[in-house]
């Protein structure tokens, strides 16, 4: 499909009022900053997509007055006459404001837009419209051919992407045949088809990293196994001290045992008599209780009754500043809306004495600025005067609407003042009372100690009477026993220590070979996978020199850099167009633009579709490639107004 551009109209777009561009297969468009050329570009991305031509569909298109505000009631078209294969189509978009009279108002309202798409003249829906325009080019596809830094532009993912799609598939057979044998080979018995080879040389990396961690660790392993080994010792000697000692702590059990077992025996009327003095204690606990309790209930009442006033004081103090912070409140608000009312009896004045003045700007018309008729004159003049009248009655009734809304506020405000006086005075005898009521109370008289008492000091004397017994009863001594058994634990348990070496001895020489036949079999297990990735590195990298390959040999100009090379040997992918050997990010402006139209020219070939193709900074390239799409040169000059050639 060839689409090519015949004639664009541009009617109050973007400032420009009216706007006739002739095109031909070549176009050349000359104008100094400011003189509209952008303009031309984003009226036709407009024209079909609804956007400029930065992708945009926020931007202002109305025409501005001198004042910087748009101009009402001009309706903003882009026309275009295109040639599809051959066949003219005419396109017109129309961005129209919608005014609206209210019911019981004489002047319209600005209340919304509309867009307005017509094909041949013949008005669509805006759905039906967009559907015609995809069917001619999509707009992710109007831009890659008609724009020519659009494509370095994109991420280069997506870049990358577009390549590869356009040479289609290469066969797994193709790649295997420029491998070596033996990592084909390899490659043919690991990677069966139709497995993600980039999953299998995930999986292979993570077990390659699980072990080469594993088996950095082997080597300090070994070394703590050995370091943790015991030293050499008589075991059979330290077994039969062993025996020796257990004998020695038998008997001395047996002696604790049996004084335990006299002791008993007197134990038993010991608890007894504990038993007592506890009862006894828990009686004396409880009536200093019980005496204490009574005196704080008194005091508790005494300060909550004191609390209790304190707070009403605080309350109906804290109500009294609250009234007094009212009344200024409405002292000074009635003063601001006795000041407000006389602002508004000057206003209503101001407003009244307002006389009607034609405005001549208005009776020229919009488009040749030229004045109109005496009688279309005079009937605009009637509407304006008519329009002004009404306009001044509503603004002086919405004066007198808002002073009586101000007096009734005064009114209610004197009002609530009066009730604010009467509350002060009622604080005051409150208050007064409240102070009467504190002064009433009297702090109630603490008692004797209850240690006074002559029921506590009886009851206190039977304890010491009972406790004097306890102490006449003589007590367990097994203390030296203890101390020999403790003695010879202590040999004991040292010696049991010694004899565990023996085991941990040989659990050491154990793990020592257990560690040495798993760095064997790590090893192996990595040089494994290592052949497994150097054939999937091979097979990956011709690979990608073959899409390199097919890729660049649809391009005159440009080659692109599929994938870049790292220190380690590994690879990465990548997608970066070079000219002569310079990255588009380096080149000129000039070498970007002959770069992006040999892009255009290829992705026009790939699609079948020909666009109009504007190159913008023309003057910045003295040569480039002959391009089969129709061409749009915009030169930046020192003409202060457009010139098509």
């Amino acid at each position: 499909m060839t689409i090519t551009i015949k004639q664009l109209t541009l009617i109050n777009f973007k400032g420009i009022r009216s706007l006739v561009v002739p095109f031909r297969d070549i176009t050349n468009i000359f104008g100094n900053n400011g003189t509209g050329k952008t303009s031309i570009v984003d009226a036709f991305t407009w024209l079909l997509f609804g956007k400029d031509s930065q992708g945009s569909s926020d931007f202002n298109i109305k025409t501005l007055d001198e004042n910087n505000n748009p101009i009402p009631m001009l309706d903003h078209t882009a026309e275009g006459i295109l040639m599809v294969d051959g066949q003219q189509t005419t396109l017109r978009r129309t961005y129209r404001e919608k005014w609206t009279r209210r019911r019981g108002s004489e002047t319209s309202e600005l209340t919304g837009h509309e867009t307005l798409f017509f094909i041949n003249d013949v008005p669509l829906q805006a759905r039906e419209y967009k559907a015609k325009i995809d069917a001619m080019v999509g707009e992710a596809t109007f831009k890659l051919l008609t724009q020519a830094t659009y494509f370095n532009q994109m991420k280069w993912q997506d870049r990358r992407e577009y390549l590869t799609s356009m040479i289609g598939a290469i066969g797994r057979g193709d790649i295997l045949a420029r491998m070596k044998p033996g990592n084909a080979e390899i490659f043919t018995k690991e990677i069966l088809p139709g497995v993600k080879l980039i999953e299998v040389q995930k999986e292979v990396a993570m077990r390659k990293r699980k072990l080469s961690d594993e088996l950095k660790l082997i080597p300090s392993r070994i070394d703590e196994v050995k370091r943790s080994m015991p030293p050499e010792q008589d075991y059979d000697s330290i077994e039969r001290t062993i025996a020796i000692r257990r004998a020695a702590i038998a008997e001395i059990e047996s002696a604790i045992n049996d004084q335990v077992k006299a002791y008993d025996e007197k134990r038993q009327s010991l608890e007894a008599i504990q038993r007592d003095i506890f009862a006894k204690r828990k009686d004396l606990q409880q009536m200093s209780y019980d005496h204490q309790g009574k005196w704080d209930a008194l005091a508790a009442s005494y300060k909550n009754e004191q609390a209790r006033i304190t707070r009403q004081i605080d309350q109906i103090q804290s109500d009294s500043l609250s009234n007094v912070s009212r009344k200024q409140s409405i002292v000074s608000r009635i003063a601001s809306v006795d000041q407000e009312r006389a602002g508004l009896r000057v206003e209503w004045s101001d407003v009244n004495s307002e006389q009607f003045e034609m405005d001549y700007n208005e009776v020229m018309c919009p488009t040749c600025r030229r004045p109109l008729d005496v009688v279309d004159v005079e009937g605009k003049r009637s509407a304006m005067e008519a329009a002004f009248v009404v306009r001044k009655n509503s603004r002086l009734a919405s004066i007198s609407q808002r002073g009586n809304s101000l007096k009734e506020e005064s009114e209610r405000l004197q009002k609530e003042l009066a009730d604010i006086e009467i509350r002060a005075a009622q604080y005051d005898e409150q208050i007064a009372t409240a102070k009467a009521d504190m002064g009433l109370l009297s702090e109630p008289a603490k008692p004797d100690p209850i240690q006074d008492t002559a029921e506590y000091k009886a009851l206190e004397s039977e304890i010491q009477q009972m406790e004097a017994r306890i102490s006449e009863i003589p007590k367990l001594d097994i203390d030296d026993l203890k101390r020999q058994k403790s003695e010879v634990q202590a040999t004991l348990s040292a010696l049991e220590q010694s004899m565990a070496m023996k085991q941990v001895a040989q659990k050491a020489v154990e793990r020592e070979r257990e560690l040495l036949a798993e760095e064997k079999s790590l090893s192996q297990q990595i040089s494994d996978l290592e052949r497994r990735e150097f054939a999937m590195d091979e097979f990956t990298r011709e690979h990608m020199n073959m899409v390199e390959e097919k890729v660049n040999t649809m391009f005159s100009l440009v080659r692109f850099k599929m994938f870049n090379h790292l220190l380690n040997g590994t690879f990465e992918p990548t997608c970066e167009c070079t000219k002569d050997g310079v990255p588009y990010s380096d080149l000129n402006a000039g070498g970007k633009i002959q770069a992006g139209l040999d892009i255009i020219n290829t992705l026009s070939r790939h699609h079948s579709v020909y666009c109009p193709v504007f190159i913008d900074n023309r003057e910045s390239v003295n040569e480039i490639p002959l391009l089969s799409s129709q061409q749009i040169n915009m030169y930046v000059t020192l003409d202060n107004e457009l010139v098509v050639r």
